[in-house]
């Protein structure tokens, strides 16, 4: 509230804390205060400032609020905004922040990233055969098996893990940013722990199901393109991947993108 550490202002009269006239200027301050004493610690409070003379001397009021109900709704109002409600991941507002940031440390590192795209092969056929209820649970057993799987490389990785990111951008388009990679050959790896993952049978309902993706894959800064260009090369890999049978991986390279150019041409 007024730049000082809690032990800092502890057992001194409010009053104490401020010059004269001073107390206006935070009259309408509200949030990050903590409640002391029979309150829990933690507990987000709104607090109202108004100074005022008294017959002896200047004094300070001070209103405090329960603000907890207004800061929940404000924390389900950021997991809307942020993640995706059915998997919980983040969503493609989020996934372009984390991306700017993972690109920004990679410059800065000189650390290369990898940018997968992952699209699941033949995800309509379940939504019209079993229902999307059943799409909706394979969808959350995608989301799982991803984090699960990238944990496990992370475990056993060099040099302190890869730092990762996976998200949901709807549909069955699912992303992973991989940082301090030394290379190709390391996204190559986290690419076939994903689909060999993936490729284990899933009880959906009454059916046996058995999950296949195709993969696109961009490097940066290797590839050394803004955001919105490194994500459009890492979907066009992800299209090669699905042009060359399903179930499998490919990288970006820029006899893609010239192919890509003459055609449109």
């Amino acid at each position: 509230l007024i730049g000082d550490e809690p032990t800092a202002v502890e057992g001194r009269h409010v009053c104490e804390l401020f010059e004269q006239g001073q107390a206006e200027r935070f009259s309408l301050h509200t949030g990050g205060a903590m409640t002391r004493g029979r309150a829990a610690p933690g507990r987000p409070v709104d607090l109202h400032l108004t100074e005022y003379d008294g017959s002896n001397g200047a004094h300070v009021l001070v209103r405090v609020r329960d603000a907890s109900e207004r800061a929940d709704t404000q924390e389900r109002l950021k997991q809307l905004a942020n993640y995706d409600s059915l998997t919980g991941l983040p969503n493609r507002s989020l996934f372009r922040d984390r991306l700017s940031q993972a690109m920004a440390r990679a410059k800065r590192q000189g650390r290369p990233m990898a940018l997968m795209f992952l699209d699941l092969d033949r995800f309509k056929q379940v939504n019209d055969e079993l229902g999307h209820e059943a799409g909706d649970r394979l969808l959350q057993h995608v989301g799982k098996t991803l984090t699960d799987c990238l944990r496990a490389v992370d475990s056993v990785a060099r040099d302190g893990g890869m730092p990762h990111t996976l998200s949901r951008l709807g549909g069955d388009e699912f992303t992973l940013i991989i940082e301090n990679i030394d290379g190709a050959e390391d996204a190559a790896h986290v690419a076939s722990r994903v689909l060999e993952a993936l490729g284990e049978p899933v009880q959906i309902g009454e059916e046996e199901l058995v999950v296949s993706a195709s993969i696109g894959i961009s490097m940066y800064p290797i590839d050394d393109v803004d955001l919105d260009t490194l994500i459009r090369h890492t979907d066009m890999a992800m299209y090669r991947s699905k042009s060359h049978g399903r179930a499998t991986y490919s990288f970006f390279s820029e006899d893609l993108s010239a192919a890509v150019t003459a055609r449109v041409s």
